[in-house]
This record gives structure tokens, sequence and C-alpha cells, in this order.
């Protein structure tokens, strides 16, 4: 498969990402990440989040105790490397939770290894930004 394949293939599993967190599908992002996926969350101290349950329980328990106003991604860049690949792009969101209104945004940078001919997510990076 060429690279400009490569890319387009984990173009879609972006997209199927941000599609299965934001309609609460959370069955659809098992297949996307591997079973040791591991998620760094900023913080006054680094959280590690391990293991593709606790990855994917981050998504439902942000998502289920807020409603999300507006949320939006600018195109990723994806550089891919053989069976490694890497995914950046920016994001910003508003939501309302039980503490009021938010407001961020941040970069995501998503790892991806494959394995078996397929792309599994194996790391995020959230990176919070200085909003606009």
């Amino acid at each position: 498969m060429s690279i400009a394949s490569e890319r387009a293939v984990i173009s879609d599993l972006l997209r199927k990402l941000t599609m299965a967190w934001r309609t609460g599908d959370y069955a659809a992002l098992e297949p996307i990440f591997h079973e040791n996926m591991v998620i760094g969350a900023p913080g006054q101290t680094m959280t590690l989040i391990e293991g593709r349950e606790a990855c994917i329980d981050t998504y439902r328990d942000f998502t289920e105790r807020t409603v999300i106003e507006t949320y939006s991604e600018d195109p990723a860049w994806i550089g891919v490397w053989t069976d490694t690949a890497v995914a950046s792009y920016a994001w910003d969101m508003t939501w309302t939770d039980d503490d009021g209104f938010h407001a961020a945004s941040g970069q995501d940078v998503l790892t991806f290894a494959k394995e078996k001919g397929a792309w599994r997510v194996v790391g995020r990076m959230l990176l919070e930004t200085a909003r606009a």
C-alpha cells in the first residue's frame, strides 16, 4: 500500500474516532484502539491512562457528564513510516457541566501501530493550548 493510501486509512480512522465519541458509540472505539493503548493528559502532573477499556472510559466519562456546545477539528497532519504513524490536529470545544460553561483549545497527537494489516491507536497525547 502506498503512503498516500495509508494516510487515507488513518484519516478515515480519525473520522470514525471522532464520530464514535461524539455520538456515544463507545463500542466503535474498540477496533480503533490497541488493547495496550495509553493516553497522556496534562494537568499539574501528567496523568497516564493505560489499556483500551480505561481509555474508552475517559471518552465515556467526559461525554456523559457534559453537554458539548461546540466542537471543531482542523485537518490532521499524518506521517507514516512502515508500521508506525502519527496524526496531529488542533481542536476547539465548548461545553457545560455541573460546574458551568467551559471553553478549551488543544492539540491531539495520536500514535498508530499497524499489526496484522490493521492500524490501531497505541497512544494519545492531549495538549491544551491557550484559547484565542
